[in-house]
């Protein structure tokens, strides 16, 4: 999933992304994933900021895991809000990059001026691994 960094300077970026069984890494949790994970939300670029985003949304999804006492077959409905904020590090210059990306000759996959937002997947791993250490 990628974020238009121009496109937010105008507008919230709504977003609506599925990701599908084995997409997230979920091999060093113990927990499976069994349906989609489903993340729905909007990204902001906040003013006087200095490039800050905040992206907001929720999340829904199932995984399952052996129970640690049992090892009887355990489902995890997921349903969660988030509400992350992302700072570029001081001395990178957003401009320069989006300048830059303009000039290259060899067109990516990505548009000039998108963000990576790999970060979702991660944090929602992270979240979700932390699911298996609460108690039902």
């Amino acid at each position: 999933m990628f974020l238009n960094i121009k496109e937010m300077e105008v507008r919230r970026i709504q977003f609506d992304e599925s990701f599908e069984t084995g997409e997230i890494d979920f091999a060093d949790t113990g927990l499976r994933q069994i349906t989609p994970i489903h993340a729905v939300g909007s990204a902001t670029l906040l003013d006087n900021t200095g490039g800050e985003i905040r992206v907001q949304g929720r999340y829904t999804g199932t995984l399952e895991a052996d129970c640690d006492r049992c090892l009887a077959l355990t489902r995890f409905p997921l349903e969660k809000s988030f509400d992350l904020f992302y700072r570029p590090p001081p001395d990178l210059d957003v401009d320069e990059i989006i300048r830059s990306r303009a000039r290259r000759s060899d067109q990516r996959a990505d548009p000039p001026g998108a963000a990576d937002a790999e970060d979702l997947p991660r944090r929602m791993q992270g979240d979700l691994s932390r699911l298996r250490s609460q108690p039902q």
